[in-house]
């Protein structure tokens, strides 16, 4: 038994050879919603490169680690600089000098007057 199915198929030609369908569902302006995609694009684009930034930077101020033999080194370095003692001022070694010179000529004249 071979079925037959009616296929009812209407075929028109205007008259106009460009033809102006328009929907009855009105889809709205995508400008504002153009826009603020852009602006959300230009937003997120440059953030992998301030991670980036961010990793990079919090890498070279994370303490390096060292050998014990290096810590020993600077431990033992450490405590040789801090037993050297602390340069005085200009002024400070001015005023020492100055008194170290004038107690070297009182002991001058009172051997001076020793021999007399």
């Amino acid at each position: 038994m071979v079925a037959r199915v009616l296929v009812r198929y209407v075929s028109t030609m205007t008259d106009v050879p460009v033809l102006d369908i328009r929907d009855s569902i009105e889809l709205g302006e995508f400008a504002t919603q153009a826009a603020f995609y852009r602006a959300l694009a230009w937003t997120v684009a440059p953030l992998p490169l301030l991670l980036w930034f961010v990793f990079l930077i919090r890498q070279a101020r994370k303490p390096k680690e060292i050998s014990m033999e290096a810590a020993k080194e600077l431990e033992e370095l450490e405590r040789l600089e801090a037993q050297i003692p602390i340069p005085p001022s200009i002024w400070e070694a001015r005023r020492t000098l100055r008194r170290n010179v004038q107690a070297l000529e009182e002991v001058a004249v009172q051997w001076q007057w020793s021999l007399k």
